[in-house]
């Protein structure tokens, strides 16, 4: 269809964790020494939504107390 892109849903194993209607988006819930998988999905203003993007997998730092990316 012919309507934009007004927002981001954020997902971290496979579980909506946020919304976002930027392209970033700062995980602050995040563990040490630990391997998170994040994907996101478009969504535009009539409602439709995008499959979710291939997933991202990160694992934090010792001592690690939030990250950030870039949606895809």
């Amino acid at each position: 269809d012919d309507k934009a892109v007004t927002g981001y849903r954020i997902y971290r194993n496979g579980t909506l964790i946020a919304t976002s209607t930027t392209t970033t988006y700062s995980d602050t819930t995040i563990e040490p020494l630990t391997t998170y998988s994040y994907t996101v999905m478009a969504v535009d203003a009539a409602g439709n939504a995008s499959p979710q993007s291939t997933a991202a997998t990160v694992t934090t730092l010792a001592g690690s107390g939030g990250t950030s990316g870039t949606n895809p």
